[in-house]
């Protein structure tokens, strides 16, 4: 029994789509010497140009390599890489990074460091003006120690074909998050910028694969290439940092606090309602008046006035038992926490 038409051309077009990338992954290791990873990339130079052409192979660490990534003045660990000064500002490249570290900071715990502090979700950003490209559908392609793809594509001699563009961009952003283990546990996420081709890629860890969808990445890039090819490079990074913050952060404790006391608040409006206005619900059927104890105690049950009424009696039993202050300090702390939870992204939106 034959295949149908339709069953037919998706077989041709998953074979097509996969069969490039099967091919680029699957190759013999290089055996010559010039082929082989040789330290810092921006050592590589265009022989026409002479421009340095990047590899991911021990490309700068922004953790540690301030001054090759463009914060040579920075004072901590950094979240920024740009070696080719696209910014072009430090101060910008400054604030861009330090919206990169709010990430960090401020969204929910994933797992404990090997230096032992706490790791929320781990944003990098890698921006080059050229890259090198593999030629991964060569009869003698090989790759080395580091991943990188031999013979190299000479870009000013032609340029590389899409299959070639999506390979290069693939293993470079890969090649970049998995040499620089920012995250212990899969919740890092690093961005590859290459300014030659216009192209932008997200290699991410899994934790940070279960939080944002593969529609929110497209879109991500899409917003950031629409800023980065109208020349406004700073306001695209600035974008992804927060974009990615909002998207990461998910409910935080601040957030559930914040929500428990806004359903405390209505279960507490309910009941004054009812205490003081609606005690008793009056009827009159048929000439008969009088007042009726089932709706009223009806009504209570369900809206939890019963239980908000126990809750105060409790609490003013407890309250000549207890001193005063601890009252005042978990209610001045909570009031914190809502401060902080309406202020915070206003305060990192000002940095």
């Amino acid at each position: 029994m034959g295949c149908s038409p339709t069953i037919t051309t998706t077989l041709l077009l998953t074979t097509t789509l996969l069969l490039p990338t099967c091919l680029a992954l699957t190759r013999r290791p290089c055996e010559e010497e010039g082929q082989k990873a040789k330290g810092y990339t921006f050592t590589i130079i265009d022989p026409v140009t002479g421009e340095r052409v990047w590899s991911f192979c021990d490309f700068p660490d922004p953790r540690n390599d301030h001054k090759y990534c463009g914060l040579p003045d920075w004072p901590g660990p950094a979240f920024l890489c740009d070696p080719d000064n696209l910014i072009g500002s430090e101060k910008e490249a400054g604030k861009i990074n330090a919206h990169l570290e709010a990430i960090q900071t401020n969204t929910s715990r994933q797992c404990t460091g090997q230096d032992g502090r706490r790791q929320g979700f781990i944003v990098a950003v890698v921006l080059v003006d050229r890259m090198r490209i593999g030629s991964p559908y060569s009869a003698n392609s090989c790759m080395n120690e580091c991943g990188e793809i031999h013979p190299t594509v000479n870009t000013s001699a032609r340029a590389p074909t899409t299959g070639e563009l999506n390979v290069a961009m693939e293993t470079f952003a890969e090649g970049l998050r998995l040499g620089m283990r920012m995250g212990s546990c899969g919740n890092d996420l690093i961005l590859f910028y290459s300014k030659q081709f216009h192209r932008v890629q997200t290699s991410m860890g899994w934790r940070v694969a279960d939080v944002l969808e593969s529609s929110d990445i497209s879109d991500l890039h899409a917003r950031f290439l629409s800023y980065a090819k109208d020349g406004d490079l700073e306001q695209a990074l600035l974008y992804v940092a927060k974009q990615l913050r909002s998207d990461l952060r998910g409910l935080l404790p601040a957030t559930i606090m914040l929500i428990v006391t806004l359903i405390a608040a209505i279960f507490l409006a309910i009941f004054l309602m009812f205490f003081l206005h609606l005690n008793d619900i009056d009827y009159n059927v048929w000439g008969h008046e009088g007042t009726s104890k089932m709706a009223d105690v009806t009504v209570k049950a369900v809206t939890g006035v019963y239980f908000i009424d126990w809750v105060f009696r409790a609490t003013v039993h407890i309250s000549g038992r207890i001193p005063l202050w601890p009252v005042v300090l978990l209610f001045v702390a909570g009031l914190a926490c809502l401060i902080a939870f309406f202020t915070t992204d206003n305060l990192y939106n000002n940095l």
